[in-house]
């Protein structure tokens, strides 16, 4: 049984990923105002940007069982996270291996090039 306290001690629990999306989506305006813009990406994989006045991010889920490779574009990558646990940020975007289930938001850098 995987309940709040469980989760709670646990940095590669639900609740913790969740807190972390919640969390990035307050601080980043482009995640719940900015424009919706679709990515072209593998089958299995879900990839979007949302940008808002200089600021913008991209998302890319993997929905497939098997790793996929996705080319997210240009651009250093200021915040975000990964839904793998302890998997670190890109720091710049390019093409990106998403494994199985796994999700990826990166944040641009106000000065990062399209």
């Amino acid at each position: 049984l995987r309940n709040v306290a469980t989760q709670r001690n646990d940095p590669g629990s639900l609740l913790h990923l969740y807190r972390a999306l919640l969390a990035l989506r307050k601080r980043t305006p482009a995640l719940h105002r900015g424009a919706y813009a679709p990515r072209r990406a593998p089958q299995d994989v879900f990839a979007f940007e949302r940008s808002e006045g200089g600021q913008r991010a991209v998302v890319a889920l993997n929905f497939g069982d098997a790793p996929a490779t996705v080319s997210l574009g240009r651009g250093r990558v200021a915040d975000g996270l990964h839904t793998r646990a302890g998997a670190a940020l890109p720091e710049r975007l390019g093409r990106t291996v998403l494994g199985p289930s796994e999700g990826l938001v990166a944040v641009l850098a106000a000065d990062a090039g399209r």
